[in-house]
């Protein structure tokens, strides 16, 4: 079994400060969730 996420030790941190440029350049983008670790590792 193969589960691919985004953490919050990623690039994925800066989603809220780069959401407004992200959905300028895209226009129909939406936002998502990243998870910690811990919580993954709890619910697996």
């Amino acid at each position: 079994m193969i589960i691919d996420y985004p953490t919050q030790r990623s690039i994925n941190a800066l989603t809220p400060y780069l959401f407004k440029f992200k959905k300028g350049l895209e226009k129909n983008t939406r936002p998502f969730i990243y998870y910690q670790e811990a919580e993954l590792i709890r619910n697996f």
